[in-house]
Parts: structure tokens; C-alpha cells; sequence
């Protein structure tokens, strides 16, 4: 779309900027505040901000929603952080953030209803405690140095923007997840982890999550990533958390788990195709395409059944 509108018979259109994506041009940020007033009036609401809310609901609504959809964290974890926050309150460590974060994006989100059942919902009070938790937790997360927590933390900050259809602020936030993990991934090894108490899977998943996200985004801002996709990472798919060990009141139940697993797996799975075909015919510059024509369209065909069988 944003090509068609270079085209010269559109050049009296001046809001947009040639070469620059529509998002961009019309930016998501004049949206951004929750309502008019002094800055430092909003900072002490929201820093109260958690204490009437309904944890256990907001985090229940977030793992059926959002959890669903990108199957990252361990549910034994996060029901040790709510468990710390609900006993003595939310303070300014990674695991605040984490809650905060995800109770944000359980006030935030809703089943998916079919547009044509449904109409428009006018902005409520859940959305704007929502967004007062949101600014609480990016606040926290300000404060923390970088962990592999506070990266999933920093994932899920552009997860929260997406549901507010603020892709700009959401790809800031994907991209500084992803630049936080490759720094991670390039201080480490794998056949000897530096932390062997930390999941090896959690690292697949927050790799395979933040990739796929920042891509699918850059690709319709017309950014460059991080280069999280150029890495030479080992593992062809996430491994999917322990199931061994007790249970949590979190746990969405092995059917409910497994459909959860096996969509992000879809997922992740075209976004390698999808990144293939990019890296198979369009890395190089137009005037190398004719230099291996044959070898071209047999790479081109074995593409193409990868399509056809999904």
C-alpha cells in the first residue's frame, strides 16, 4: 500500500513521506497519554496503582489471552511472583514488573469475538487502570539491569502496546527485548550454560518470540532489526516448559496447554519459511539474480512445497 502511494499521480498527497510507512508517518504516539494533567500527578496515581485490582482475575485473563498466544513463561514462576505480590505488595524488583506487565495485559485483552457479532467497545475503567499499571511496570523496569526476566518483561511491554494498536511504541519495545537477548546469547554458550538453574527452553521461546515479532513488525515499518534472525542459533524450535514438578494454580491443563503449544509452534514454523524465502531471494542485490537462474527456481520450487503443506 505504502509503494501504491509513491506512485507520482499521488504526489499531492504531502502526509505521506516518500519511503517512510504509514504507521510511521501518522504516529501512534499522540494517543500515548491516559488522560490530561500534571505528569507527577499521574507518576503518584499510578504508583499506588495495584492494590484494588483483582490480581488473580487480571492474571488469569492475561494466561487466557495472551499466555495462550505466545506460551513463554512458566506458569510455576509467575504463580511464585503473584504469590509475592499479592503477601507483601508490589515493590520495585523484576517480579513486580512481571505481574504488573501481565495484569496490565489481562485488564487489556478479551476473547477473540468474530467483528461481525459484535460492535465497537468504548473505552472503559479497566482500560485505564490498565494503562496506569502499564506505566507502573514500565517504571519498574526502568530500574532493573538486564536479566532474562526483564527481557520477557520488555517483550510483553510491546505485546501491551500492540492490543493498544500502538505499533511504534510496540516495536521499540520488541526491539530493545530482542537487543537485550542477543547481548544475553552472545555472553553465554551452549553445550555449557553460564546459569545451569536457568530453563534452557525459556531462552528458545523468548528467542523464537521476540524474532518473530520484531520482524513481522520492522517489516511493516520499514526498520531494520536487531539481527536476532542472523544468529547462528542451535535450537530449530522452541522447547516448551517442564511439565514435571508440582502443579500451579496457573496451569491451563494439558489440552488447553498442548492447542496453546501447537499454534505457537505453527507460528514459529512459518515465520522460519517466511524468513527463508526473504534470505533466498531477496538478501542478494537485483543484478546477482540472473547469475544462478537454474539453482534459483529449484530453491524457489523447494520453497514452495514448504507453502503447499501448510
Amino acid at each position: 500500500m505504502e509503494t501504491i502511494l509513491e506512485w507520482p499521480v499521488f504526489e499531492d498527497l504531502t502526509s505521506l513521506r516518500k519511503g517512510q510507512s504509514l504507521a510511521i508517518a501518522d504516529s501512534d504516539s499522540e494517543d500515548y497519554n491516559v488522560s490530561p494533567g500534571n505528569p507527577t500527578e499521574q507518576s503518584s496515581e499510578a504508583a499506588g496503582v495495584g492494590l484494588d485490582i483483582d490480581i488473580d482475575h487480571a492474571i488469569h485473563m492475561f494466561l487466557q489471552n495472551v499466555h495462550s498466544k505466545n506460551p513463554i513463561l512458566d506458569s510455576r514462576l509467575l504463580a511464585e511472583a503473584v504469590r509475592y505480590c499479592s503477601e507483601n505488595g508490589f515493590d520495585t524488583s523484576k517480579e513486580s514488573a512481571l505481574v504488573i506487565i501481565a495484569c496490565a495485559l489481562g485488564l487489556r485483552s478479551s476473547p477473540f469475538v468474530p467483528s461481525r457479532d459484535r460492535k465497537h467497545v468504548p473505552r472503559n475503567s479497566a482500560d485505564d487502570q490498565a494503562e496506569q499499571l502499564f506505566r507502573r511496570g514500565i517504571q519498574i523496569l526502568a530500574l532493573q539491569p538486564p536479566s532474562l526476566l526483564a527481557t520477557q518483561c520488555r517483550f510483553f511491554c510491546g505485546v501491551y502496546e500492540m492490543f493498544c494498536i500502538r505499533p511504534v511504541a510496540a516495536w521499540l519495545h520488541f526491539s530493545q527485548a530482542s537487543l537485550q537477548l542477543k547481548l544475553h546469547i552472545h555472553s553465554r554458550t551452549f553445550s555449557c550454560p553460564v546459569d545451569p538453574s536457568v530453563d534452557s527452553g525459556l531462552l528458545q521461546r523468548l528467542y523464537w518470540s521476540c524474532m518473530q515479532s520484531e520482524c513481522e513488525l520492522s517489516n511493516e515499518l520499514r526498520t531494520t532489526t536487531v539481527g536476532l534472525e542472523h544468529l547462528a542459533f542451535p535450537y530449530a524450535f522452541p522447547q516448551p516448559p517442564a511439565q514435571n514438578g508440582p502443579s500451579s494454580p496457573f496451569d491451563p491443563g494439558a489440552n488447553a496447554g498442548l492447542e496453546s503449544w501447537m499454534y505457537y509452534l505453527s507460528e514459529t514454523s512459518l515465520r522460519r519459511v517466511g524468513n527463508e524465502i526473504i534470505s533466498t531471494l531477496y538478501s542478494q542485490e537485483p543484478l546477482t539474480w540472473t547469475k544462478d537462474i537454474p539453482g534459483l527456481c529449484v530453491r524457489s520450487q523447494q520453497l514452495l512445497d514448504k507453502l503447499d503443506a501448510w
